[in-house]
């Protein structure tokens, strides 16, 4: 038996962290006798997306918040408390009942099998099955003290026991038991990356990339170990050189590491204003430009109407003051009947006469 993984997790002794970060309830709420939950091993049949999803009510964070009631806790820990951690032998004996499962799987798949031969098949296949279960369930606990490494860094306590647990259920399907390794610490290593995958993945409003975020983590470790031996935090260029990574790398991936700020968080003094009330609309009108043509529109309708209908018709489709459109001498010209050379000479003239009205009121606009 794992005497190390004994020792260190007893069900009483999880139990007993796990409600000291609960609010206190009372005694007779936590005694009550409640039906004991699904197993991990079958809901990890349903798939990932199953199997890694906390049961309501989700937890904030490792306290599990006031919202999460003991049902939650004690549901789980009924679950697991009274499973007995394996011998290596009796590791070795439910991995060959679960290859033989696995064989008789495949030989159920035939066809030309008689009706006992399917019964006997069907039987061994049950039992893998249910030695699929027994491993999950015994090494539970495993993941519980995986799962505390991994507190308060995007997401809540819940939610990295059955991420651990995916892993378990991988680990139970990969195992091989003739290379004689123990099944606690082959399942060790698919626990935590199962773990540190889920928090690449969901612990940030902004996903990084699973090898960015294991950097990452290399980069906080070291900084953490830096300000306790020298008093002080490393520099990037520091950081680079141990890691032996650019350091403009290093100054991109902090940058990337920060919370995003939700617009709705409160500001000030009184905290009465949110951010997002700073925050330009760059798909409104500037009020300002808005004034300012239509200023402009009114300014230029009163000189054009000083000039003739002809030659104002003239400035108003050359430069598109009707309808935005600019057009060509030549295009004037045959809506007049004249050349485009005549049609030059009226703009000219009438650009004249404008900018002799704008001297004699005074304006400085052309």
């Amino acid at each position: 038996m794992n005497t190390a993984i004994t020792n260190r997790n007893t069900p009483d002794r999880i139990e007993d962290e796990l409600r000291q970060t609960m609010p206190p309830t009372g005694e007779d709420h936590r005694r009550k006798k409640r039906p004991r939950s699904r197993s991990v091993a079958n809901r990890a049949d349903h798939g990932r997306e199953n199997a890694g999803t906390s049961p309501p009510p989700t937890p904030q964070d490792l306290r599990f918040g006031e919202n999460l009631s003991s049902d939650v806790i004690d549901l789980y820990l009924g679950d697991i408390r009274n499973q007995a951690l394996l011998s290596a032998n009796e590791e070795v004996q439910l991995a060959q009942t679960i290859e033989t499962g696995r064989t008789a799987a495949k030989k159920l798949k035939q066809q030309d099998i008689s009706a006992n031969e399917q019964a006997r098949l069907t039987r061994l296949v049950e039992a893998g099955e249910a030695a699929r279960e027994r491993i999950v369930r015994s090494n539970m606990r495993l993941v519980i003290s995986i799962a505390k490494k991994y507190r308060n860094r995007g997401l809540n306590f819940l939610d990295l026991i059955q991420e651990g647990n995916v892993g378990l259920i991988i680990a139970t399907d990969k195992y091989d038991y003739s290379m004689g390794n123990r099944f606690s610490t082959y399942a060790t290593w698919w626990i935590r990356q199962a773990i540190t995958r889920a928090l690449a993945n969901q612990s940030r409003t902004i996903r990084l990339p699973a090898h960015w975020h294991s950097m990452l983590i290399k980069i906080n470790r070291l900084r953490r170990e830096w300000e306790q031996t020298e008093q002080r935090q490393p520099t990037s260029e520091e950081l680079a050189e141990v890691l032996e990574v650019p350091p403009s790398q290093i100054d991109w991936l902090l940058k990337a590491s920060q919370s995003p700020i939700p617009l709705e968080q409160p500001f000030g003094p009184e905290e009465d204003t949110e951010f997002g009330d700073f925050l330009e609309d760059v798909d409104s009108p500037d009020p300002a430009v808005i004034t300012a043509q239509n200023m402009l529109s009114a300014e230029l309708g009163e000189l054009l109407e000083e000039l003739p209908p002809r030659e104002a018709e003239i400035l108003q489709l050359r430069y598109g003051l009707h309808d935005g459109k600019f057009r060509t001498f030549r295009e004037i010209g045959e809506m007049f009947g004249l050349s485009r050379e005549r049609i030059r000479q009226l703009e000219h003239e009438a650009l004249n006469k404008l900018r002799f009205a704008h001297m004699e009121r005074g304006w400085n606009m052309i």
